[in-house]
């Protein structure tokens, strides 16, 4: 019988997530347990590398995970606090009778609602972005005068507090955008720290008449 030394030499770093290996590993190491102490067989050998009981993570955050057949539901992963955990809004979501000559304008509001803000470092850099499949006419969105696109502009927050900024949509192609959308999300977790919101604007069709005024 080997010695359990013996067996981790088995494994080596290219083969951390390898089920095959675990499953040779789990087998010759209960197979000397119950040689040495008649430990009860608990239905062959496990493929857990560890488990989560909690904590707090980021790129990726770690959701809980729970059993889907035997004894379903059950939690196999507690998740973990989100380190980071972006949001967006805006002052309005929709603004019309704009003329073509001028910009519809909001106020997008972006924060971090940490719930483990200590961890953040006391800044968390995300990445503002434009969603294009919603704005097929090509509206021209800009913030504090830089346009915004799907590549998207960094933009550093501080947990706790709320970054403003300015939003301008000009025409494109059409006078009528709905459901126009930007986000903001951390760059190295996109799946799990990512926010977006919508808004519609409506231009006018012609600048509206000149006002005269008689002296």
């Amino acid at each position: 019988m080997s010695n359990i030394g013996d067996i981790i030499k088995k494994v080596g770093p290219e083969d951390v997530f390898s089920t095959y290996n675990f499953e040779r590993l789990s087998a010759d190491a209960i197979a000397m347990l119950k040689d040495k102490s008649n430990a009860p067989d608990f239905g062959g050998p496990s493929r857990f590398v560890y488990r989560t009981r909690g904590g707090y993570t980021s790129n990726p955050w770690e959701d809980r995970r729970t059993t889907h057949f035997y004894e379903a539901g059950s939690i196999l992963d507690e998740r973990t606090l989100k380190i980071d955990n972006p949001t967006i809004s805006l002052d309005k979501h929709s603004v019309s009778g704009v003329s073509v000559n001028d910009a519809a304008r909001f106020t997008v509001y972006i924060a971090n609602e940490s719930e483990k803000p200590e961890a953040t470092g006391g800044v968390s850099a995300y990445q503002l972005f434009a969603a294009d499949d919603t704005n097929p006419n090509g509206a021209k969105l800009s913030v504090n005068g830089q346009p915004l696109t799907t590549g998207g502009m960094s933009v550093n927050v501080v947990p706790g507090k709320t970054t403003e900024l300015q939003l301008e949509v000009r025409p494109g192609n059409g006078f009528d955008y709905e459901g126009l959308t930007i986000g903001v999300m951390s760059p190295s977790d996109a799946l799990h720290a990512k926010a977006t919101t919508k808004f519609d604007v409506h231009q006018q069709l012609r600048p509206p008449p000149a006002q005269l005024r008689p002296y």
